[in-house]
Parts: C-alpha cells; sequence; structure tokens
C-alpha cells in the first residue's frame, strides 16, 4: 500500500515529524543551556578536574577558565574533557576559555549523535525523544564539571552505535561510547555485563563476525579496568556512607522524615540526631554512636582524630553484611531506597549557582517535572518492562529494578538525587534494546 514501508522503518511523514520534534526539543535545550548557564556544583571542583585551574568561589559560576596547560592530564573523566576542550584556549590572545565553550562543545556532540540516530532507517521513536526530554530535564549538567555531564552526549552516540550495530553488523562506535560509558563514573561499572551481553550476544540485520564480538569486549574490559586504576583508590568515603549513611538513615525511617533531597536530609538528622535514635525501631549491633552519620563531617573528623586505618576497619563489607542482614534491617532497607527514590526530588537545586529570579522563573516546568522525577522513573520503568521480549527480558528487568539499591550500596544516601541522574539518563538505551524496532532476536529467523 503506498505511504506503507517495511515493517520496522518509519514512513517518511512519520520520520520527518520525529525529527521536527527532536529539532524542537534540542532547540529549547541549546537554549536554556545559554541563557540560563545554571552549573551543578557540590564544591569539590579540584577532585573533579585533577587542579587543572582555580575558581575562587563556588557560589558563583566564573565567566572564563585559564587552564593551565602544563600539568599532567586528571584521571577523571571531566578532567580529561575540560583539558581537551581547554586546548582552544592556546589560539586566544589571553590563553583563557570562555566558561560558555565547555556546555557549548557537550552541546554538539550530543545533537550530532541525536541527529545522526533519527538520520538511521530504523530510528527509536521513544528513546531519542525520552533522552532529549531528560536532557532538558537536567540541562545544568552541560555547564558543570562532573561526569553526569559527559554521560549526556555519550549516550546519544550509544543510542547511534548501538543502531549502526543492528543494522549493519559496525560496532565500533557502540563499542566506544560502551566504553566510555563504563569509564566515565564508577557507578556505571554495573552496567557491564549487559554491554558485554550485546556485543557478545545480540542479534544483528547483517552477521557480526565473533572476532569483531571479541575484540569489543575485550576493549570493554580494557575500559573496566582502566576505571578501577583510576577511581578507586580511595573508596573510605564511600564505604563509610554505605555502612552507617545507608544502613543508618534506613532504620531510623528516613523516608519519613519532612525532607525531599539529600541536603535537606543530612540537615534534618544532624538536628534531630538523638530524637530520631530514641525512637528507630531497629537496633544495630554495631558501632551505635555511629549510626545514620555521614562521612563529611562525621567520618572525616574520626579520620583525622584516630587515622584512617582505624576508621577502616569499621567500615569492612564484612561488618556491612553483619549490620545489613540483623534484625530486620533488610527489610528497612528495602523498603526506605525505593521510598526515597519515588519520593525524592531531582532538581538539584542544592547543588546549583545562586540563579537569578528571572532564571528560576524560567525554570519552573523544569522543576515541576524534575521534582517528581521518582514518579516518572517507576512509569517509564513500568511501560520499559512491560515492553522487553524475549531472553532480554531476564536481563534488562533485574537492571531497572535494581538501581536505586545499586546507588544506595555503593554510597548511602549521600548525594542520593546526584547519584541517580545516570541511571535515568541510561533508561533510552534500555528502552532501546526493550523496542521493538530494536529487538532483533527473531529478525534473522524470518529473513528479514
Amino acid at each position: 500500500m503506498k505511504g506503507i514501508k517495511k515493517s520496522g522503518t518509519p514512513s517518511l511523514t512519520s520520520k520527518s515529524a520525529i525529527t521536527a520534534t527532536a529539532i524542537i526539543l534540542l532547540i529549547t535545550l541549546i537554549y536554556q543551556v545559554i541563557q540560563n548557564p545554571l552549573m551543578t556544583n557540590n564544591g569539590d571542583y579540584h577532585r573533579a578536574i585533577g587542579g587543572l585551574f582555580h575558581i575562587p568561589s563556588w557560589s558563583q559560576p566564573p565567566d572564563g577558565v585559564c587552564p593551565q596547560l602544563n600539568l599532567s592530564w586528571p584521571s577523571s573523566t571531566m578532567g580529561l574533557a575540560v583539558k581537551a576542550i581547554s586546548l582552544s584556549s592556546l589560539f586566544t590572545e589571553t590563553g583563557c576559555m570562555p566558561i560558555i565553550a565547555y556546555p557549548l562543545t557537550l552541546l554538539a556532540i550530543f545533537t550530532s549523535g541525536i541527529l545522526l540516530t533519527i538520520k538511521q532507517k530504523q530510528g527509536l521513536t521513544l528513546p531519542i525523544l525520552t533522552l532529549i526530554f531528560f536532557a532538558i530535564s537536567f540541562s545544568p549538567l552541560f555547564s558543570s564539571f562532573y561526569e553526569e555531564a559527559a554521560l549526556l552526549p555519550t549516550m546519544a552516540w550509544l543510542l547511534y552505535g548501538y543502531i549502526r550495530m543492528l543494522d549493519k553488523g559496525k560496532p565500533l562506535i557502540f563499542i566506544l561510547a560502551a566504553a566510555f560509558v563504563i569509564y566515565t563514573k564508577a557507578q556505571m561499572i554495573v552496567f557491564l555485563p549487559l554491554l558485554l551481553g550485546l556485543t557478545l550476544l545480540k542479534n544483528t540485520r547483517k552477521p557480526l563476525p565473533i572476532k569483531k564480538r571479541l575484540i569489543g569486549a575485550l576493549f570493554l574490559l580494557i575500559s573496566l579496568g582502566a576505571n578501577i586504576a583510576a577511581k578507586s583508590s580511595d573508596v573510605t568515603a564511600n564505604a563509610f556512607n554505605r555502612a552507617y549513611n545507608g544502613i543508618g538513615w534506613a532504620v531510623l525511617d528516613v523516608a519519613s522524615w519532612p525532607a525531599s533531597n539529600f541536603n535537606q536530609r543530612h540537615a534534618f538528622f544532624y538536628a534531630n540526631r538523638e530524637i530520631l535514635k530514641a525512637h528507630q525501631d531497629v537496633q544495630l549491633q554495631a558501632q551505635i554512636d555511629l549510626v545514620g552519620t555521614s562521612f563529611w563531617p562525621t567520618g572525616k573528623e574520626i579520620m583525622q582524630l584516630k587515622g584512617k586505618s582505624y576508621l577502616n576497619t569499621h567500615i569492612t563489607l564484612r561488618s556491612f553484611a553483619e549490620m545489613l542482614f540483623s534484625n530486620g534491617v533488610l527489610k528497612h532497607y528495602l523498603l526506605s531506597t525505593y521510598a526515597v527514590a519515588l519520593k525524592s526530588d531531582y532538581s538539584l537545586e542544592y547543588l546549583q549557582q545562586q540563579p537569578s529570579k528571572n532564571t528560576d522563573q524560567q525554570f519552573k516546568p523544569r522543576q515541576t517535572i524534575t521534582r517528581s522525577f521518582g514518579f516518572i522513573y517507576f512509569f517509564l520503568s513500568t511501560v520499559i518492562a512491560a515492553t522487553l521480549r524475549g531472553r532480554w527480558t531476564w536481563i534488562i528487568a533485574p537492571y531497572i529494578i535494581a538501581l536505586p539499591l545499586v546507588v544506595v550500596l555503593g554510597d548511602g544516601f549521600y548525594e542520593f538525587e546526584k547519584h541517580m541522574i545516570p541511571f535515568f539518563i541510561m533508561l533510552p538505551f534500555l528502552a532501546s534494546i526493550a523496542s521493538d524496532r530494536g529487538n532483533t532476536d527473531q529478525l534473522r529467523a524470518n529473513g528479514n
């Protein structure tokens, strides 16, 4: 019939509509970032950028940065990105880079990946538009120096590479993007089994030689090694938060506190510490005096007074497991994790740098969305799980269910919302695997 294409290929009209919608959303994103350069920042730029340049105050976004190009390349992902972008300052008279060059570069990478994805015959409408929607929702990340900023443009290229691998049997872009995802943040290692599975096992419309699959898998494992070498040198803070903040806040019924983000919860705990402990239902056996505390400030103070080795003896995996599986703690842990994930405010306002009143008004729609993003996450997770087909159901579904739990197991409830955002950003890619257009397990058997 006229106007009808093969199954899985969008018609010219629908593709034009998708392209137009995507372009409108991209223009909205670009305008929002340029006109309202909010910067997500929790005050530890030095860790994130490896001392590439000095920002005297983190309460006010700088107009520009003057990189110290003679320094060694930092190990953090965003430190590397900033260093690379900053090379453009060699061609300026002052040797400084306008701060706007940084988000514009990330936006250019993101936009090109989106447009290339739309251009493919087997476009993934819902994942593409959802990813742009997420980028708009978390647009301040484009102006931050944290790893989440690198994930947004990388996701666009991961989708593009995934479609190229399925349709053309060309895995290079997918492998490079997947390797970067794994390297970007320590928490993204959780996706390594999935990405390895797609590389080694996913059927493609054009056969993918086993040699290419094995080389791709090896490259992903090398990226894992680089991540561990660069980002896992000191896990004391994470281990402390995992035990005393994570388990501690769970048994203190954190979901019932009059707070919707980490900053509010942290302040509420330290202001009401004794009252909360007096009414807790479950008593922990180990280090009762540390229940609910966070590494900053409590763990840091203990380490300064008694030394790092002393602190490490109380935050081992064994002591964590003993606390988690004692006295009904696990039930509180699970219930608190998912209740907090649902109720949290993901606008990250407490990490953003003093927007003007006009900016605040302009961001009202975005703030409204991100403040209820927990509900959006659970809704999209349900939709993705409901559309899964074949063997990938048993791989994708556990990821969708476990993501909030992975965050709390990694760093407790410390900056919970910030740590959930990389997992939100992965949802469009998970949706592409669940999508009928992205599901090729039966295509080759049917002769397509």
